[in-house]
């Protein structure tokens, strides 16, 4: 005996294609595609689809409205008015639902035989799934789910909107909850659902999804309500897009004083603040924060406030004021911040890294992250990433950035981490000596810089790292180019990356043997970089300052320009910030004739910096595989707890409840366990892991 449903009766992908292409002559893989996502494979709907395609091949979009006729008109006579009065009215009211629960079908339809209903259902195979869930869940098929909701607005018309109200109300997931007030057209509701839902959606890097909501509310009522200004400013946050911001930020703070919302337009104006200095208006941020700061503050602004202290601080000392802002803001954070408001604040902090304490707060915060948010988002992989460089821990930064990467892919290379992952890419590089790679990191970030908002220092920063690429590669008529674009507009303020721009001019005039005028742009860049650190400015200004010095013959002055960061960097153990200056610059300062100027201990300092370059250098550490490694495929610890646990056949969501992890992050984690052992099942990967692991 063998039982056949409609999983080994359906058209697979290939076989649609196929028949496509017997059809209609064509081969036309797009369009099978679409094809396959309407019918799911179902037999009768592709030969009625098919047949229809054939008659109005003259007008695709024609064609297709016909097909949808075609097929509603044989589910209306051949499946709908086949059943039972009582299960055709129950189906046409629970198709507001994208799943089908008791609770949830008694609530909609007001039929206490719900549950009898929905496995009458299951029993009949009525272009249904069922859900992996505890309870019975179905989802019905999207063409037999499209053709109730039509039928359902033709008969009951006068329903619909309660229908949809009541669906709306017993909705957890924001998106679908705010989708089906939009549906119902309730737009206070729709509203107020969206609000309610932004920060856990932009939580799991759901920005997209929020924007294309938005824009399905009527235009008047987008141009006026604060509730969508705020989550449009949110949105465009983590996308750098910092004009939009400020001007959304600007919009809502109006609206919610109107509204009589203190602290929403607290929150507003905090991140209008916040939005400014990066604009390039730091003196109007900080008097705005000020104005912030003197009316009664909530947690969130609160936290908000020192945000802002910690950038303008950054940017304008003393030297230690973003350590102490950024140990007040992760005080703050432990006290309950949703997982939102962490990402929302961490954002671009590993700017100031060179500072006194920051690398011990980053810790910090990113301990907090995790604890609060799991290891999903992004975001902490990046920060992780910046603490491995800065320590110096190269060849772990390279295991991170594969990660990152595949992070990105999942996510559909969402272009906030496209950036941050080139630049890292480049700081990773230049430590290796890996200039081949370099080159192709390089015209990427090219690419990036081109696609930012001119408006926002995003793009300033950017363009400092490509420029650094360009130095790094040697290629000065790139960087010639490339600074003519690169500076800081009149009525800007940013101190950070004017020095960083006044850095490279210094290069490139000793590059040019204007040795003079680099020796003075240097000396006085050295007074202030310790100062306004800013990534990688106080440790290229002080290399290029001592390679300046011994080349003018002067081995004292160039001693004096390195011993504070030799000094420095032994305390602190973060060697990170002089492999980045790369394996070139090094060398040349450890073979220098320093005629007694160096001291014993400080010399021994920069020929270690060297041997650990060279050993971090491309090719240098390349050793076959381990029969170990090559066991384990090379999955990481998660990723074989994650496959040990679906070998026992656990769902995504126990395996998520074993590890502590959200459902979102164990389902990437499956995929990138698929992916690299190059297989097209779970239970494939599973009789992998009993081979070649165990158990």
């Amino acid at each position: 005996m063998a039982e056949f449903d409609e999983t080994a009766l359906s058209f697979s992908t290939k076989e649609v294609q196929d028949l496509w292409r017997h059809a209609t002559g064509a081969d036309d893989p797009e369009q099978a595609r679409r094809l396959y996502d309407r019918t799911q494979g179902w037999a009768a709907g592709l030969s009625l689809s098919l047949e229809t395609t054939e008659q109005s091949a003259a007008t695709a979009p024609k064609g297709i409205r016909h097909s949808r006729r075609h097929l509603f008109d044989y589910l209306a006579s051949e499946v709908l008015e086949q059943l039972p009065q009582e299960l055709q009215e129950f189906l046409l009211r629970c198709s507001v639902l994208p799943e089908l629960t008791v609770p949830r079908c008694e609530q909609i339809s007001g039929n206490p035989r719900a549950a009898e209903l929905l496995e009458d259902i299951g029993r009949r195979r009525l272009f249904s799934s069922v859900l992996d869930s505890e309870e019975l869940t179905l989802r019905l098929h999207d063409l037999f789910r499209d053709f109730l909701d039509e039928r359902l607005r033709r008969l009951h018309p006068d329903e619909v909107p309660a229908l949809l109200r009541r669906a709306a109300q017993g909705e957890s997931d924001p998106l679908r909850r705010t989708l089906t007030y939009l549906r119902a057209g309730a737009w206070e509701e729709a509203e107020q659902s969206l609000a309610d839902g932004t920060a856990d959606m932009l939580a799991d890097d759901r920005s997209a999804q929020i924007i294309r909501i938005i824009e399905q509310f009527p235009a008047d009522i987008q141009a006026r309500s604060p509730l969508l200004a705020y989550a449009r400013g949110l949105c465009a946050w983590p996308r750098y897009q910092y004009a939009t911001v400020r001007s959304s930020m600007e919009h809502a703070a109006a609206g919610f004083d109107a509204l009589g919302r203190h602290d929403d337009a607290q929150h507003a104006r905090a991140m209008q603040a916040l939005s400014m200095i990066f604009c390039g208006q730091m003196q109007a941020a900080r008097r705005l924060g000020q104005a912030v700061r003197s009316r009664p503050m909530d947690f969130e602004t609160e936290t908000l406030s020192e945000v802002i202290d910690f950038w303008y601080e950054g940017h304008h000392g003393p030297v230690d004021g973003p350590s102490n802002r950024l140990g007040k803001i992760v005080d703050l954070l432990t006290q309950g911040a949703s997982a939102e408001l962490w990402f929302r604040c961490m954002a671009l902090f590993n700017i100031f890294l060179g500072r006194p304490g920051v690398s011990a707060q980053l810790q910090r915060l990113l301990r907090g992250a995790r604890a609060a948010a799991g290891e999903g988002h992004w975001s902490l992989h990046v920060m992780e990433a910046w603490l491995l460089l800065w320590q110096g821990r190269i060849v772990e930064l390279g295991t991170v950035l594969q990660d990152i990467e595949e992070d990105s892919r999942w996510l559909g290379e969402p272009s906030g981490l496209r950036i941050r992952l080139a630049t890292l890419k480049v700081m990773y590089q230049v430590a290796r000596d890996d200039m081949d790679n370099l080159h192709a990191t390089r015209d990427v970030i090219a690419a990036h810089a081109s696609l930012l908002d001119r408006s926002s220092d995003m793009y300033l920063a950017v363009l400092g790292i490509l420029v650094k690429a360009c130095v790094a590669l040697g290629d000065w008529t790139a960087v010639r180019t490339h600074l003519r674009s690169f500076r800081v507009e009149p009525g800007r303020e940013n101190p950070c990356t004017q020095m960083l721009i006044d850095s490279f001019k210094a290069q490139l005039a000793l590059h040019d043997g204007r040795t003079d005028e680099g020796l003075t742009m240097l000396r006085e860049l050295v007074t202030r970089s310790s100062l306004l650190d800013s990534v990688y400015l106080d440790v290229t200004v002080r290399t290029q300052l001592a390679l300046a010095e011994l080349a003018d013959g002067s081995p004292a002055a160039a001693w004096r320009a390195l011993q504070p960061l030799i000094k420095q960097v032994t305390a602190s153990g973060n060697v990170g910030q002089v492999l980045i200056v790369g394996l070139p610059v090094l060398t040349r300062l450890s073979l220098a004739s320093w005629d007694g100027a160096a001291s014993k201990e400080g010399l021994a300092v920069l020929r270690q910096w060297v041997e650990t370059a060279r050993q971090l250098k491309v090719g240098a550490q390349e050793k076959p595989r381990s029969p170990a490694a090559q066991q384990d495929a090379g999955l990481s610890a998660r990723e074989l707890e994650v496959l040990a646990l679906l070998t026992q056949g656990q769902s995504n969501k126990l395996i998520a409840r074993t590890l502590d992890l959200s459902p979102h992050t164990v389902k990437r984690h499956v995929a990138r366990i698929l992916d690299r052992l190059d297989m097209a099942s779970r239970m494939q990967a599973a009789n992998w892991y009993r081979a070649h692991i165990g158990g």
